[in-house]
């Protein structure tokens, strides 16, 4: 990505002046920070738990999940704190469905890192951005949340009872 490139992503992330300055300050300073940013005039963002995301794409694997977000949801996605947010076009919230997410529109804030942060353990890109408007499908993030739900549905769950030391009642039998 040329330094022309990444000066416009990070104008478009940061959204028109004068509510871009805040952040634009921010990045600025440290190239490691997150200023919440108002969602709903350039973009807005599905919030996935990490859960639903590894069960969907079968797996933990940073590089696996990098690769398969971005081949998959084919836009920008950031991680932050066990949850992921997927880019999407403005009004997606209006009529979000999508089960195990949830659609953050207007009105909504969401922490977002340079263009350039893409690992560590606070707020990264998983997917960066690559051109100014780079966001996510929405059918396809609500089909990667069904199929998340779905599968952590469908595991068993681990069994705890009966314990070794309970009675008999608890597996069906009779109390002795």
């Amino acid at each position: 990505m040329s330094t022309v490139d990444v000066r416009e992503i990070t104008a478009w992330l940061a959204g028109p002046v004068p509510e871009a300055v805040p952040a634009l300050r921010e990045w600025e300073r440290s190239p490691a920070a997150a200023p919440v940013i108002a969602l709903g005039a350039r973009f807005e963002a599905v919030r996935i738990a990490d859960a639903v995301v590894h069960a969907a794409v079968s797996s933990t694997a940073h590089a696996t999940l990098a690769w398969f977000l971005a081949e998959y949801l084919q836009g920008a996605v950031i991680r932050d704190s066990g949850l992921y947010y997927a880019l999407v076009p403005t009004r997606t919230a209006r009529d979000w469905q999508a089960p195990a997410s949830r659609c953050l529109g207007r009105g909504a804030g969401l922490a977002i890192p340079h263009p350039t942060c893409r690992r560590g353990p606070r707020t990264h890109w998983v997917v960066p951005p690559e051109h100014v408007g780079d966001v996510c499908d929405p059918v396809r993030v609500a089909d990667l949340a069904r199929v998340g739900q779905e599968r952590l549905l469908a595991r068993p769950a681990p069994r705890r009872w009966p314990a070794p030391h309970a009675p008999a009642v608890l597996d069906g039998g009779a109390a002795t």
